[in-house]
């Protein structure tokens, strides 16, 4: 059951990606809108980083972790996909990074990284994820004390208009090194 609900979260997943697929990507140098508040943090691979601009590189940090954390099997969520899975409004994000991995629990590991618009849109967003948490944490109550207690120990971070949310069991260590980046 655990293996069929996790095939079932990854599918979905990876048909959100594959639907935002069909959109024409950004021309260079074109991001996303920027979001309206300032408490999440989401950059795309073409937002330039710290000291050019005043964003933070998030596609790089993604990639960092899926380096250091050793995430093979994962898939990407783009903006569009953060509005389909934790209702965020992508017209308030800036930029973003985000997976969902697979690694032996019913639930995948989720980390988001998101840049907001603004400090208001940064709080609606660490809102959301943080009642998205809350709801994996009650969902796995009944069949998956590991996950309950993962999504009980992580939690959701914004520093100005930068959110993360780590749903993960290195969700400590991708915390500080998230803050470090972005504080």
């Amino acid at each position: 059951m655990k293996r069929l609900i996790s095939l079932a979260a990854l599918l979905l997943a990876l048909s959100m990606t594959l639907c935002a697929c069909g959109d024409k990507a950004p021309e260079e140098g074109q991001g996303d809108t920027p979001p309206s508040d300032g408490q999440s943090t989401q950059v795309d691979a073409q937002t330039p980083p710290e000291g050019e601009g005043g964003t933070v590189d998030l596609a790089a940090i993604k990639s960092q972790f899926l380096s250091d954390f050793d995430y093979k099997d994962y898939v990407d969520v783009d903006t569009a996909g953060l509005g389909a899975v934790y209702g965020i409004d992508t017209s308030k994000v800036a930029a973003s990074a985000a997976f969902n991995a697979t690694k032996g629990g019913a639930f995948p590991h989720e980390v988001v990284m998101i840049q907001a618009t603004d400090e208001a849109a940064a709080k609606e967003m660490q809102t959301l994820l943080t009642n998205h948490l809350a709801d994996i944490a009650q969902q796995a109550a009944s069949y998956d004390p590991a996950s309950e207690a993962l999504a009980k120990s992580c939690g959701v971070v914004a520093y100005d208009t930068y959110v993360g949310m780590f749903f993960t069991e290195n969700c400590k260590d991708m915390t500080e090194d998230f803050a470090a980046a972005v504080s």
